[in-house]
């Protein structure tokens, strides 16, 4: 069965702006293309621009399938794991979308696979600014203006690691302490799942490879 586009009942999004973490290829573009299909304008959050040297897609053809919903979208071009990137994202995102943020999705994830007896102290770091470190900067970064307007929090767990687990401790943690004071708003905790998406195959071929893989 087609969905019909002008439905109001798949309009849910219709006037909200997102910010989308990952949005170049995969998970994080779907979710982003669907939220634009839904009426949300969406801040698309990735390392590449316009091409990568091995992965398809890009920030600038996620835009463009969400521009095809008529929804307007503003492209950063960011590393989350860099503190110094992270610090700006919610600013531009907020100027580029004309308002403030009302849908955060943490998608973007760093997976590195290898035995943990050789799983270095710099990997660590790395897979722990990802996965942990950007989504609580983010969350905390959009809290207040959530709190104002009454609006939602989302999260998007896409891997099965350690940090992801801590960070989904973290969060608990966090909705606990809001409870109180904020029932308007709402964090939703998906269980992380291996989904074959183009990625799966480049992330099987480097399982035990040198370089850590960031999936952004």
């Amino acid at each position: 069965m087609t969905e019909d586009p002008n439905d109001t009942r798949l309009r849910r999004f219709e006037g909200r702006r997102a910010l989308v973490t990952g949005a170049s290829r995969g998970i994080g573009a779907g979710i982003a293309e669907r939220l634009a299909a839904e009426g949300a304008d969406v801040a698309l959050v990735a390392r590449t621009r316009s091409e990568h040297a091995v992965l398809e897609g890009s920030l600038e053809e996620t835009a463009a399938r969400c521009e095809a919903h008529g929804a307007g979208s503003a492209v950063i071009v960011a590393d989350i794991t860099q503190p110094d990137d992270r610090e700006r994202l919610i600013a531009e995102a907020v100027d580029g979308l004309g308002g403030p943020v009302d849908v955060l999705v943490n998608n973007a994830a760093a997976a590195i696979y290898q035995p943990m007896a050789d799983y270095t102290l710099k990997r660590r770091h790395l897979t722990f600014e990802a996965n942990v470190h950007a989504p609580l900067d983010l969350a905390q970064a959009v809290l207040p203006s959530m709190l104002e307007a009454t609006k939602e929090l989302f999260r998007q767990e896409q891997r099965r690691a350690s940090s992801r687990r801590a960070l989904g401790r973290r969060m608990r943690s966090f909705a606990g302490a809001l409870g109180g004071c904020a029932p308007e708003v709402t964090f939703l905790l998906q269980h992380p799942l291996w989904l074959p998406t183009p990625l799966a195959p480049l992330l099987e071929a480097t399982r035990y490879q040198a370089e850590p893989l960031l999936l952004t």
